[in-house]
Order: C-alpha cells, then sequence, then structure tokens
C-alpha cells in the first residue's frame, strides 16, 4: 500500500521526475538518482533532518561508488565534489541543490506537473535563494557511475546541452 508505479512511457528524466514529485503523497517527498544508492540510515536520517531542519528543503551527502578507475574519480568530483561529506553549511556560490539527493517538505512539492526541467532549474533555485535549502550530511547516497572515458565525456557533453536548454527556457 506504500508503494506506487507511475508509468509514463516515453517521458525523459525531467519529466518523469517531475511527475513523480507531484504523484508522491508523503509529507516528505525524496529525489535520487537511478544509478544512486542510498546507505541504510537514508530514511532516518532524512525524517530527522526535517524535524531538525525548518527549510522546505533538506540537501544531502553524495559519496564515490565507482572509485576503481581515475575517469571515474574525476567525473564523480567534477559533478558532486562540493556534496562530499563532511560539510555543516550549504556549499558556496554556484552550488545548486541536484537531485542527486534532495528531499521536499509537502509544502515545497508542487500540486501540478510542472514544466519539464523545472524542477532542477527553477524550483531548487528558487528555494536555495529564499533560504529554504538546508544541508544535511548525514543523508547520504552512493553514487554509482563508470561509462569509461569516451561515455564520461559524452554524458558530460549531452548533460551541459540539455541543462543548458533547460536554464536557457527556464
Amino acid at each position: 500500500d506504500c508503494v506506487r508505479i507511475v508509468l509514463d512511457p516515453g517521458s525523459d528524466v525531467y519529466e518523469l521526475r517531475a511527475l513523480g514529485l507531484v504523484e508522491a503523497r508523503g509529507e516528505i517527498v525524496a529525489i535520487i538518482e537511478d544509478h544512486g544508492v542510498p546507505e541504510p540510515e537514508y530514511l532516518a536520517e532524512l525524517v530527522r533532518a526535517h524535524e531538525q531542519h525548518p527549510q522546505h528543503a533538506v540537501a544531502g551527502a553524495v559519496i564515490n561508488g565507482s572509485t576503481s578507475r581515475l575517469i571515474d574519480r574525476v567525473n564523480f568530483l567534477l559533478v558532486h565534489a562540493r556534496n562530499l561529506p563532511p560539510r555543516d553549511t550549504l556549499p558556496g556560490p554556484g552550488w545548486i541543490p541536484t537531485p542527486t539527493n534532495i528531499s521536499y517538505k509537502r509544502v515545497a512539492v508542487p500540486t501540478e506537473v510542472p514544466a519539464r526541467g523545472w524542477i532542477e532549474t527553477v524550483h531548487n533555485v528558487m528555494l536555495l535563494h529564499a533560504n529554504q535549502v538546508a544541508f544535511d550530511d548525514r543523508i547520504v547516497v552512493r553514487h554509482f557511475q563508470s561509462t569509461g572515458r569516451l561515455g564520461t565525456f559524452k554524458n558530460h557533453f549531452h548533460a551541459g546541452k540539455s541543462m543548458g536548454g533547460l536554464g536557457r527556457t527556464a
């Protein structure tokens, strides 16, 4: 009864995140990536963090699960260096909470499906600028991504291209 499967064939990751956020029914709604694995204490720490922090969103720490190859370590640091624990404050200027490890109180969850990319390019930025984001490094997701040299460069190219386009539209 606690699990719902929401299907939307043909949708991309941005559309699926938006749909999932709106369809979720909990008082706290969390998002992680498909290649992120929460640590065993993730749920308990998530609940504790939302009880402790009054902000509408809580970003958590991300640690590298793909450490055997240099390209994977570099790739991780390019994207998540400022999400590494220990950290007791928000990362500095230019940092935006990512869907790799973020959760929202119900008040910050939209009631209608937002535009594609709105969560990543508008919502999280607005929450951050309104001082409604806390960072709690005890909520930990281990990030596994190993695509080789060519795959890593392709991923960064396509991610930059899609986020650039979404950001421009937003």
